[in-house]
C-alpha cells in the first residue's frame, strides 16, 4: 500500500509552519512520519531546516540547544544581546535564519548566553576549535544538580557542616550543588551552622586572576572555575564583576 496522498490543507500547513515549527512538531500535527514530512518538503522546494552550511533557522537552533521553538524569553534574551538574525524567503514564506559565519563570530563573544550541553559535534555543521571546549564546559556545569534535594543529600550537607572544616566551595564540589543552592537549602532546613568563612584578607594572585579570566572566556561557569582554584564561586563572580567580565546567563 502506498503512502496516503497529501491534502491541500496539509500542504498549506507544511508550507506555513516550515522554519517556525520543528519537523517533529509538523509530523506530530499531521500524523505523518518525520521522513514523510522531509520528502514532501523536498518535493515542494522547501530548503532543509538547517543545511549547516550557510545558515540555520532560529527554530532549528533552539530545538538543538533546548528542545523548544525559537520563541519566548530565551529568544528575547538573545535578541537583546545582538544575536544576528536575518529573514530568508522560502517559496513565499519568510523565515528567521542565522548565517553561521556571523553566528560563530557573535557566539565567541557571548559564550555564556547559549548552553551546548544538549548538542554534539556536527549538529551545527562546521565548528571553530573553541566550540569543543565550550561544550565540555557546559557538560561539566550540568553535573551540578537542579533537581529536588534528597534526604540523603540533606544528611550529607548536615554532616559536612558539622565537621566544621569545609567552606562553601568544598561543600559545593562534594554535593555537586551550586553555592547559591546550598545557601537556599540551609535556609529551608533552618540550619544554624555555617560553612567555614573564606579568608577575605587573602589577596588574589596574578596567576589566579588570569586563570579565572581564561576559563571564563572559554565558557566555564563559576562553579566549575572554583574546581580549578581554591576560591569560592561567589568570590570568582565578584572578581569577574570587578573586571567587567561577568555575564553568566544574563
Amino acid at each position: 500500500m502506498g503512502s496516503k496522498a497529501w491534502t491541500p490543507a496539509e500542504v498549506n500547513y507544511l508550507k506555513d509552519k516550515w522554519g517556525d515549527v520543528s519537523i517533529k512538531g509538523i509530523a506530530r500535527k499531521l500524523r505523518r512520519s518525520v521522513n514523510a514530512v522531509k520528502l514532501k518538503a523536498g518535493k515542494m522546494g522547501l530548503t532543509r531546516m538547517t543545511n549547516c552550511g550557510d545558515y540555520i533557522t532560529v527554530n532549528q537552533l533552539f530545538n538543538l540547544i533546548n528542545g523548544t521553538d525559537g520563541i519566548g524569553k530565551d529568544y528575547k534574551r538573545l535578541v537583546d544581546a545582538g544575536i544576528p538574525i536575518f529573514y530568508q524567503t522560502i517559496v513565499t514564506k519568510k523565515i528567521r535564519v542565522i548565517y553561521m559565519d556571523k553566528f560563530w563570530s557573535w557566539f565567541e563573544k557571548n559564550k555564556h548566553l547559549i548552553d551546548l550541553k544538549n548538542t554534539k559535534k556536527g549538529d551545527l555543521g562546521y565548528e571553530p576549535s573553541w566550540v569543543d571546549i565550550k561544550r565540555h564546559a557546559d557538560i561539566r556545569a550540568a553535573a551540578y544538580k537542579k533537581t529536588p534535594w534528597t534526604p540523603q543529600e540533606d544528611e550529607y550537607l548536615k554532616q559536612l557542616l558539622n565537621d566544621l572544616r569545609f567552606g562553601y566551595r568544598d561543600i559545593s564540589i562534594r554535593l555537586k550543588r551550586t553555592e547559591g543552592a546550598i545557601k537556599r537549602r540551609m535556609r529551608d532546613l533552618d540550619i544554624k551552622l555555617r560553612p567555614l568563612r573564606a579568608d577575605n584578607h587573602n589577596p588574589w594572585r596574578p596567576d589566579e586572576i588570569e586563570k579565572v579570566k581564561d576559563l571564563y572566556l572559554k565558557g566555564f561557569k563559576s562553579c566549575i572555575i572554583a574546581e580549578y582554584i581554591n576560591r569560592s564561586a561567589l568570590a570568582i563572580n565578584g572578581l569577574l564583576e570587578r573586571h567587567h567580565y561577568f555575564r553568566e546567563g544574563k
